[in-house]
């Protein structure tokens, strides 16, 4: 049983990672950064109690992989589109964008790439 504490505390980093995209889609991106925040807290104290206890397993790997691309993939990812998003609709650095339909495919992309680095 003590042998699973690491994928607790990798289940609630994965459960900020989650409740951080439902605050983004709200549009709280500071709740969703505190969030982020905190999941990165259980990212290290989930590695810190694996070596502790010496709980090492190919489950606790793949959950902590799981983890680590929802909350610092996906979640970044959605609130970097959401802010350019932002920027694309007010013009607010006063930004010529005529053709809307390319600066938001620029815009998909390149928050997607963040899913892919993570």
């Amino acid at each position: 049983m003590i042998k699973q504490i690491p994928n607790l505390i990798t289940c609630m980093n994965l459960v900020s990672g989650v409740i951080s995209i439902f605050f983004i889609m709200n549009g709280n991106l500071v709740t969703a950064s505190w969030l982020l925040l905190l999941a990165m807290v259980f990212d290290f104290l989930d590695g810190f109690m694996a070596r502790v206890l010496n709980a090492y397993s190919e489950m606790g790997k793949e959950l902590d992989s799981l983890a680590d691309v929802v909350s610092f993939g996906v979640a970044p990812g959605l609130i970097v589109y959401t802010l350019l998003i932002n920027v694309i609709n007010t013009d607010s650095f006063g930004l010529i964008l005529s053709h809307h339909n390319l600066s938001v495919g620029i815009v998909v992309v390149v928050s997607s790439f963040m899913v892919v680095c993570a």
